[in-house]
């Protein structure tokens, strides 16, 4: 596709200095680190960049070598858009072996999901009420983070090849969406178009109705309660994913 996802060019190709030039030597161990959990590199490299301000971290600095580097920075659960990575720990290590050997960290600040936390203070929530929407999160060095985000792609990308029983036979573009949509669905468990309508749409053989192709940014769709936000992002968040596998990370 010349323009996939209706993603014209500057979109498409935003986020490739993370993982060119001088982060070269980080584009390698993300892409190590995507084949160690079994998970597309393109699809790890996306997540990384779409969940955190992962660009600030990309660049090895002249004065450290990769390993000091990675042990050295810090960064929460929470800014890798994996907030319930410490709850779902368990689970995560059971579905994905590989994920044990993530460090435990250090517990980070606690936060709770954006659309629960306003959810509850416009109805006037007590702080009792409100204590009990927070999550617990993780302090990382900078390599396990990377690392529990790979594990946390795969944990999500099993999860729907156990729903979809067809999953493993789709094409990267529906496989990827998809993934996307397991990690970040719309909010709101009653969300009419929210992971249930994902999975009976998906087994039905609708795919299509999971994108978007308008030509909004992903600045744009911005509200987690809006199924069309959701799928608009998580469509941007494919096409550059796709653009990553193909034409970035293309290395051994």
């Amino acid at each position: 596709m010349k323009r996939p996802a209706n993603v014209d060019a500057s979109h498409l190709h935003e986020n490739d200095s993370a993982f060119t030039g001088r982060a070269a030597a980080m584009a390698q161990y993300v892409r190590q680190t995507a084949r160690r959990f079994g998970v597309h590199p393109g699809l790890l490299a996306e997540h990384l960049v779409a969940e955190t301000d992962y660009a600030e971290f990309s660049r090895l600095p002249a004065n450290a070598t990769l390993a000091e580097y990675l042990g050295i920075t810090k960064v929460s659960t929470a800014a890798l858009g994996l907030d319930d990575f410490v709850s779902d720990r368990a689970a995560i290590n059971h579905a994905v072996p590989a994920a044990s050997g993530i460090g435990a960290g250090r517990p980070s600040n606690p936060i709770a999901a954006e659309s629960a936390l306003n959810a509850a203070l416009k109805r006037g929530a007590s702080a009792e009420d409100i204590a009990k929407l927070m999550k617990p999160q993780l302090e990382l060095p900078l390599g396990d983070a990377i690392a529990a985000s790979a594990a946390y792609l795969k944990y999500k990308s099993l999860r729907a090849s156990r729903l979809i029983p067809e999953f493993d036979l789709l094409p990267s573009e529906i496989q990827f969406q998809l993934t996307r949509l397991f990690v970040n669905p719309p909010a709101g468990q009653k969300n009419p178009h929210g992971i249930n309508f994902i999975i009976r749409e998906s087994n039905a053989g609708r795919y299509m109705n999971l994108f978007d192709f308008s030509d909004r940014t992903a600045q744009e769709a911005n509200d987690p309660t809006k199924a069309k936000d959701v799928y608009r992002r998580a469509t941007i968040h494919t096409a550059r994913a796709l653009h990553m596998e193909q034409d970035i990370l293309t290395g051994d």
